[in-house]
């Protein structure tokens, strides 16, 4: 029934229907037209009788009366679906596709090189891993650019000649495991807060990190860049009376960022001294000590030790550190990091410091800095420190080059007792190798005088920018005894 409905619907069939109501008339209009037939021919056909004419007796009612032929009647078609003609289409969507332009080689080579030297100078920079160390601590002027060849400057009045300060170190079988909760409790009042203050007058300012006892008669540790560059040193005990003492900086060596300070004091509560050799990745630590200074002292974090012997360059040192994932913030450093022992295994020194960087903070393993602490108390520096005698700078590929110089180590300042002075090498010269090795920045500088001792000869080759020429010298390297050479800023080697 559909079926037929569709059909009798469809469009074909509506016209045909239409055509067929017309074709009758069609056919009248094209017949030939004649004459109307005189009268007396009309009279003799209607004598005659015929089939399809009245018979004469026909009355007039009848005849009016007789049905006469019609023509053909003319049908008008309506589809039962009013709205058959007018079907609805629903309007498409249609997504612009980008017309894709070709680009120009040229163009397309110099964006590539563009973003290569971009990278490049972020990189250099240090934008993309910077390593900071995480105390305010102030700065010698361009200590973030450059490194330190000797020590900081040291107050050794009022103290024994050769001080000897026995620390034995634990290990985890000499201590029961403990709680966080008792860790806690035990080793807070063993970290203190250091207070460096630099400049005076308008210029007077005051930066804050954290400190370790190392012993009941006075001794603190703490790291180098917390203390590098005071005119005056204060130690806060975590007593709850926040009993503070003047501090005398006994000795301090960059290389190691470590430090050592005494306070007129006795029977102080001095932390369990424990192995960094024993840790294990995944074993839980604690690190204490006054993230953004003593408005936050005593701060407790929780985290394990996420690797062990890390290489790391921090401010173009290189050096092997613990790291943790326990929270470590500027004014943590020079605090502890503490097993479930209570035993201090790392100093809290630095962490990555980047906005997509988180939990990657380092700590310098104890075993480590026992043998730096040990000689800092006894001679107030590191004996056998090779020097040069130089502050500067690095030259970066940038700098080069913008200036057309060659990548090295550029010589901002120079000790004019040196024997490196001795041998001709001057400010603005542009050291490119030593001993025989290049060298394109401090990091490679250090590296390789720390092959060499104090005493040794050794070879630089440098370039004179006046002259636009090598030279090549041989000079003998003296000893660091942590006096600090006054020069430009910079940092010495």
């Amino acid at each position: 029934m559909d079926e037929r409905m569709n059909e009798w619907n469809s469009p074909e069939n509506e016209t045909q229907e239409t055509e067929m109501t017309k074709e009758p008339a069609a056919e009248e209009a094209a017949q030939p037209v004649t004459e109307t037939p005189a009268a007396e021919e009309v009279a003799a056909e209607a004598a005659q009788p015929s089939a399809e004419a009245p018979a004469a007796e026909e009355t007039a009612t009848e005849a009016a009366d007789r049905p006469r032929p019609q023509a053909a009647p003319v049908y008008t078609v309506q589809n039962p679906n009013p709205y058959y003609h007018y079907a609805y289409t629903a309007p498409q969507t249609v997504t612009p596709v980008a017309v894709k332009k070709k680009k120009n080689p040229l163009i397309v080579a110099l964006i590539i090189v563009s973003a290569l030297l971009i990278v490049s100078l972020i990189a250099s920079m240090g934008a993309i891993l910077v390593l900071r160390r995480q105390a305010a601590a102030p700065s010698s002027g361009g200590a973030g650019t450059s490194q330190t060849e000797i020590n900081n400057d040291k107050d050794t009045s009022d103290i024994p000649e050769n001080p000897s300060v026995t620390v034995s170190q634990k290990e985890k079988k000499d201590a029961s495991v403990m709680t966080t909760e008792e860790v806690a409790a035990k080793v807070t009042p063993q970290v203190v807060g250091i207070v460096a203050s630099t400049g005076e007058g308008w210029y007077a300012s005051q930066d804050q990190g954290s400190g370790i006892i190392f012993s009941e008669d006075g001794y603190i540790i703490t790291n180098h860049h917390v203390i590098d560059g005071s005119t005056g040193v204060k130690v806060v005990l975590a007593d709850g009376k926040d009993t503070t003492y003047d501090a005398k900086i006994i000795g301090s060596d960059s290389k190691t960022d470590l430090a050592v300070l005494k306070v007129d004091a006795t029977g102080l509560d001095a932390a369990d001294i424990g192995s960094s050799a024993e840790l294990k990745v995944g074993e839980t630590v604690l690190a204490i000590g006054n993230p953004y200074g003593l408005q936050f002292a005593s701060s407790v974090t929780a985290g394990i030790v996420s690797a062990l012997e890390r290489n790391v360059t921090i401010e173009n040192s290189q050096m092997t550190l613990i790291q943790t994932d326990a929270a470590i913030n500027p004014g943590n450093s020079g605090g502890a990091l503490v097993n479930l022992y209570g035993q201090v295994v790392g100093i809290n020194s630095s962490k990555i410091s980047d906005t997509a960087a988180e939990g990657l903070g380092f700590s310098i393993p104890i075993d480590d800095a026992l043998p730096i602490i040990q000689e800092l108390i006894s001679k107030g520096y590191i004996s056998g420190r090779p020097m040069i005698g130089i502050q500067g700078q690095d030259v970066s590929n940038q700098m080069a080059l913008m200036y057309n110089i060659p990548v090295g180590v550029y010589v901002s300042y120079i000790d004019e007792t040196s024997d490196a002075y001795k041998q001709g090498l001057r400010s603005y010269d542009i050291i490119t190798e030593f001993n025989g090795e290049q060298v394109t920045s401090f990091a490679e500088l250090d590296a390789a005088k720390s092959k060499c001792k104090a005493g040794d000869t050794v070879e630089i080759r440098y370039y004179r920018y006046e002259t636009g020429k090598y030279s090549t010298i041989k000079i003998t390297l003296s000893e660091s005894t942590g006096e600090k050479i006054t020069g430009n800023s910079g940092n010495n080697r």
